[in-house]
Order: structure tokens, then C-alpha cells, then sequence
């Protein structure tokens, strides 16, 4: 998956999510960028939903679903904290953003 994908993903499901850093509606053409690029790349974002979805993991224990976006932010360039809260399966993937001072969450 690349790495504008998964970035596009995190970036709608953060907006939709209702987080305070992201309540702000986003400009037209960088919805439009999202919605290209999840439409680009639906078939892996597919996939990884329906192996998410196969692996039928209770909550606190999706160990599986858990690797598996891990995997999939990693290889989109991410870089991942593991074990986030005290939960062996709660990350968090974070990117760099140009030169700025830091890393924005994603997830």
C-alpha cells in the first residue's frame, strides 16, 4: 500500500472520528485528494478490511488485526509505537511531515 494511501485513510478516518485537532471541515480539493486515492488504492484497503473482518477478534485481544495495520503503515513509510495505554495491541503510527518540528498522529 502506498504511502499516500494510508495517509489519505488515516487522515478521513481521523476527520470522521471527531477528534478536536481535526473538527475542521477540509477544503474541497483535499477531500477530493482523499477520495482519489482510497478510490486508487480500494482494492488493498479492501483487502485489509476483509482480513480484519475474517480474523473476528474480540476486543483487546486483535492481536492479528493489529499486526496486520501495523504491517501495512509500516510498509507505507509509518513509524510505529506498539503497546500505546498499557494495550499489547494498541499502536500508534506516526509520519514526518517535511522539516518541521515533529510527527503528527495517525492513528
Amino acid at each position: 500500500m502506498k504511502f499516500t494511501s494510508l495517509t489519505a485513510l488515516t487522515l478521513a478516518l481521523s476527520c470522521f472520528a471527531g477528534t478536536t485537532g481535526w473538527t475542521a471541515e477540509l477544503p474541497e480539493m483535499q477531500q477530493s485528494a482523499i477520495i482519489g486515492t482510497v478510490e486508487r488504492d480500494r482494492e488493498q484497503l479492501g483487502a485489509t478490511a476483509l482480513a480484519i473482518w475474517g480474523f473476528a477478534e474480540v476486543g483487546y485481544q486483535e492481536t492479528q488485526s493489529s499486526a496486520r495495520l501495523q504491517q501495512d503503515l509500516t510498509a507505507a513509510g509509518f513509524t510505529i509505537t506498539e503497546g500505546i495505554a498499557g494495550q499489547p495491541t494498541a499502536f500508534l503510527a506516526s509520519f514526518k511531515n517535511g522539516d518541521g518540528p515533529g510527527s503528527r498522529p495517525s492513528g
